[in-house]
């Protein structure tokens, strides 16, 4: 009889360690869930944030294509001199 009731403490302390185990797990996979969460709303408005630039690309690409097709080369040179006056200026900011 001895035995049998030190086999069901035995038993006893292995079910609260598992149920002890189970609880550590539960509080895990629910903190695993809220950043999973929270990665899915940072992935969801990158993905905005991206087709909104891709929309904008594509309008550049478009104009860009359209002045290509021009012949009026004071234009083009115009638009080549305003770029390097761009960069200049972007040069000039970075490093002074």
């Amino acid at each position: 009889m001895q035995q049998h009731n030190h086999i069901l403490n035995e038993q006893d302390d292995h079910l609260q360690e598992i149920g002890d185990i189970a609880g550590r797990l539960q509080s895990a996979a629910k903190n695993i869930n809220i950043e999973i969460e929270n990665q899915n709303h940072i992935i969801k408005e990158l993905d905005k944030e991206v087709d909104t630039t891709q929309n904008k690309m594509n309008f550049v690409q478009k104009k860009l294509g359209e002045l290509l097709k021009t012949n009026d080369q004071g234009q083009i040179c115009t638009i080549l001199i305003l770029f390097g006056v761009l960069c200049v200026l972007i040069f000039l900011t970075f490093y002074t």
